[in-house]
């Protein structure tokens, strides 16, 4: 079952990376905030101009306890 979310999460990327490319003057913006457990979670969206609409690309955990970034999302 996790190899076929991966997969599809693969293709939907490929498929956002395709319709991104159709435009101009995007908006590439960070996030950072944590979780209960002290969990450091960082976030990227892209935002097209117009309609305005945000697209989340990537999504990653640098966790308290081990220090090492974890990509839940893309690759």
């Amino acid at each position: 079952m996790t190899s076929h979310i991966a997969a599809e999460a693969a293709s939907v990327a490929k498929e956002l990376l395709v319709f991104l490319v159709t435009f101009i003057h995007l908006t590439h913006s960070f996030d950072r905030w944590s979780s209960k457990g002290h969990d450091e979670i960082y976030t990227v969206h892209i935002t097209t101009p117009f309609p305005q609409k945000s697209y989340l690309v990537e999504v990653s955990c640098l966790l308290a306890c081990r220090l090492t970034l974890k990509p839940f999302l893309i690759e």
